[in-house]
């Protein structure tokens, strides 16, 4: 059995491969510089607009009132969520085979 060394030839091959399969297809954008000229103009654009409308709402805006700590539900009301919740538990791990039955 013979040892091939690679030759720079081989190494050139490889490289030329190794750069083909990696390379990726140009956007649009990339293609094209009007379109990537336009969508930055967007962009900024978009983003004058958005401080422009934030600046202007903050000042509306109160921030809403909250109490804590929040009331809790009515009794009834939280042993029906309570009693649900435990039955699908319960519906849950009999249905995968997590239940004993003794």
């Amino acid at each position: 059995m013979s040892v091939r060394i690679p030759s720079e030839n081989d190494e050139l091959l490889c490289s030329q491969f190794l750069h083909k399969m990696l390379r990726r297809h140009p956007t649009r954008v990339e293609e094209r510089a009007d379109v990537a000229a336009e969508y930055e103009s967007y962009l900024q654009e978009k983003e004058r607009n958005a401080k422009s409308t934030s600046s202007s709402t903050s000042s509306r805006l109160q921030p809403p009132v909250l109490t804590f700590p929040p009331s809790p539900p009515s009794g009834a009301a939280s042993d029906s969520i309570a009693a649900r919740q435990e039955a699908r538990r319960q519906d849950v791990r009999t249905r995968i085979g997590l239940n004993r039955s003794t």
